[in-house]
């Protein structure tokens, strides 16, 4: 018995031989620009745009990406080459592709393909305080105030703002980038004054770690008692956009203690003293607490847009405000009913004007939003 002869046809399916990233980042991001060789996954910042090369094992009719979404992303022939192929992506969130070959027989590939890039935001910087915060200090006192700020890229400047006994906003900077071959350099203030900072370490155009203090001298900024020391920290990094962006800490305060206050910690009060410092005065001191809490909430509805306009969802929050200011200006009227002191009565008097402004301006910023 004799068998026939049979004729067996051999063929390849398209399949990937290697996968190879080019990677162009985006400015903020201060890299260099570079290739991936070999790899099926990448990790890049927002903004990045990849160059999916892909080097097959014969050449094909048809080539894509095929995103989750099913969007499909062609993939052309490139290096000249038959066999290899390629597509550019802008990369703004974290995408996977499904790779589809498909021969001129109509042939597709065997197994599945995946191409992956997990896509990194661009974060804020982020301020840490390491002394200072809240704090009674006297009039005669040193101050200090630590900071360290970070990014995850690139901190472009940092620096301190301070108000204090209701005078202008003065606003010091340590930008590393301007500081060259100096270990201590001082921050220049508003007022021409040198107040000490303490840059550690130089940076070199990348730095993402900045350290530095400020000395606040009550006594060069003739502190009197009573008087309030407000103050921030910013930091600025580059935002996805390429602009800078600029980040606050919260608000702080540092309240000048009067003399005797100072005086009576020297020596050993009475049981009567300790009880009246105890307690103090009740209303005075659901007063300031109040007045405090206003302001840093203020602040915080702020700092939360800091380069836009506030949204119509800030409505609430300011209604609430307002509230909170006239609660705080009824307070005060009542406070001042009682006060005899003439000098007093002017303090009682100016804080009541800067309230009534306070809730003219939250009021008028509230109209906005409405219409």
């Amino acid at each position: 018995m004799k068998c026939g002869w049979y004729n067996q046809h051999v063929f390849d399916v398209p399949a990937l031989v290697r996968a190879d990233a080019e990677l162009v980042y985006p400015s903020y991001a201060r890299q260099t620009d570079r290739s991936v060789l070999d790899t099926r996954r990448i990790a890049v910042p927002a903004g990045t745009q990849v160059t999916w090369k892909l080097q097959l094992n014969k050449a094909v009719a048809v080539a894509e990406l095929v995103g989750a979404d099913g969007v499909t992303t062609p993939l052309v022939s490139a290096d000249d080459s038959p066999a290899t192929v390629a597509a550019s992506l802008l990369l703004q969130d974290s995408q996977q592709w499904m790779v589809r070959l498909v021969d001129a027989q109509g042939r597709s590939n065997a197994g599945n393909i995946q191409l992956q890039a997990r896509v990194l935001p661009n974060e804020s910087a982020k301020i840490q305080l390491l002394a200072g915060g809240d704090a009674r200090v006297s009039p005669l006192e040193e101050f200090d105030v630590s900071v360290q700020v970070s990014d995850d890229h690139a901190i472009t400047s940092a620096g301190l703002a301070y108000q204090f006994g209701g005078g202008e906003l003065v606003e010091t900077s340590a930008s590393a980038f301007d500081v060259a071959g100096a270990a201590k350099p001082a921050l220049a203030t508003a007022d021409g004054a040198d107040r000490y900072s303490d840059i550690s370490p130089l940076l070199d155009g990348n730095q993402r770690q900045l350290s530095f203090s400020h000395r606040f001298d009550l006594e060069a900024l003739t502190a009197e008692p009573n008087q309030l020391l407000s103050y921030y920290v910013w930091a600025q990094d580059i935002g996805p956009d390429g602009v800078p962006r600029r980040t606050l800490s919260d608000i702080y305060f540092a309240e000048v203690r009067p003399f005797e206050e100072i005086f009576r910690e020297g020596q050993q009060p009475t049981n009567e003293q300790q009880r009246q410092q105890r307690a103090g005065d009740p209303q005075t001191q659901e007063l300031v607490e109040l007045q405090k809490q206003i302001v840093v909430a203020s602040w915080n509805l702020l700092r939360s847009h800091p380069s836009t306009e506030l949204p119509e969802t800030a409505i609430a929050a300011l209604e609430l405000l307002v509230e909170s200011q006239e609660s705080a200006a009824q307070l005060l009227d009542e406070k001042a009913a009682d006060v005899q002191d003439l000098q007093l009565q002017t303090y009682l008097e100016q804080a009541e004007q800067s309230m009534r402004r306070a809730i003219d301006r939250l009021s008028a910023t509230r109209q906005t939003l409405v219409r």
